[in-house]
């Protein structure tokens, strides 16, 4: 992991949560983007033809830090800039988006607990 700045700096309670299957630390409040970058995540989705976006504008305004978030029954598309990590989050990044556009995302299997299933919602935006 990368550093963190540690010098007089307040933070929220350690917290874990899973990135592309593998268990990672964090803080409270961070946003995913924030944990992202710290894991040297190069991409947060993929495109129609298969390119990689990453963060860009970090204030919500751009839509390419879009990742797919599993908490509870809940799975859903956010904005990583903008989101709060939370413990327990399954965060999934490499995720083709035009499959959940269309409504023919295929299952991502990370030892996921079946009551876990999917749900599709959210906006249309362009890819």
């Amino acid at each position: 992991m990368s550093s963190r700045a540690n010098n007089k700096v307040s933070r929220g309670d350690p917290i874990e949560l899973v990135i592309d299957g593998q268990t990672v630390s964090a803080f409270a409040g961070e946003t995913i983007a924030a944990v992202l970058l710290l894991q040297d995540k190069t991409s947060c989705y993929r495109t129609r033809g298969d390119r990689p976006r990453m963060m860009f504008c970090n204030m919500g305004v751009c839509f390419e830090c879009r990742v797919r978030v599993t908490q509870n029954a809940d799975s859903r598309w956010v904005l990583a800039c903008v989101t709060p990590a939370q413990a327990n989050m399954r965060i999934d990044t490499n995720v083709d988006l035009s499959h959940w556009i269309a409504g023919t995302e295929p299952t991502i299997d990370h030892d996921v607990n079946p009551s876990t299933a999917s749900t599709k919602g959210g906006e249309n935006n362009d890819v």
